[in-house]
């Protein structure tokens, strides 16, 4: 069973930023390995002092050995994801053969990775209409993966109307055309939060500098 963690990292300013941001990403990797964990993906923010992570397993470890280097020198925030596939087909009743996993893994090759942080609410809605149109929403996004049209991978924030889209798209242009016609924008967009940022993917050891 997955045992999946988003970890958002903020390195705060100082003269040698860069430096830090690279021996961040580095602990983090090499105490995750330590631990038997696994990296999913890792991401740095466009513009930002900022890293992304997910990982099966492996997170106190990884976060012991970042937090013994840089411990004063980084913000935290460690986020319980269950699989969103797996989500659409136990709470929204989306067919199996739907809610099926990605084939491949996303890459930054022939476009631009974007992270989306979506937050649902649903203020004079009973619960059974808000599963109908996350259910609808599910199908449209897994199917556009299926067909090909959009490379992504989703995952369900533990216990929140919360989920984290990281999606290679050709340019953003086409993002923001795909966002507001989604069937949760359309029924419920009033209550639908997006934050979207620009990110690149982080390789195994040192991340690129942007």
């Amino acid at each position: 069973m997955a045992d999946l963690h988003l970890l958002d990292i903020r390195v705060l300013p100082c003269a040698y930023v860069k430096d830090v941001i690279e021996g961040v990403w580095r602990n983090l990797h090499a105490g995750m390995e330590r631990s038997g964990g696994k990296k999913v993906y890792g991401f740095k923010v466009v513009g930002e002092n900022r890293l992304v992570a997910i990982l099966d397993g492996g997170v106190e470890m990884a976060m012991a050995s970042v937090t013994a280097a840089y411990g004063d020198q980084t913000n935290v925030t460690c986020t319980p994801l269950r699989s969103f596939e797996l989500f659409a087909e136990h709470v929204l009743g989306v067919d199996n053969k739907v809610a099926v996993p990605a084939t491949q893994k996303l890459s930054g090759q022939d476009g631009r990775l974007f992270w989306l942080h979506f937050t649902i609410e649903y203020d004079g809605l009973k619960s059974s209409d808000l599963i109908a149109i996350w259910a609808r929403e599910a199908i449209n996004a897994l199917t556009l993966r299926s067909q090909g049209t959009l490379d992504l991978e989703m995952y369900k924030v533990v216990a929140q109307r919360e989920v984290h889209m990281f999606a290679k798209i050709r340019d953003s242009d086409i993002l923001d055309d795909l966002m507001f016609t989604m069937p949760i924008m359309k029924e419920l967009g009033n209550q639908t939060h997006i934050v979207s940022k620009s990110i690149i993917h982080l390789p195994d050891q040192s991340p690129p500098q942007s």
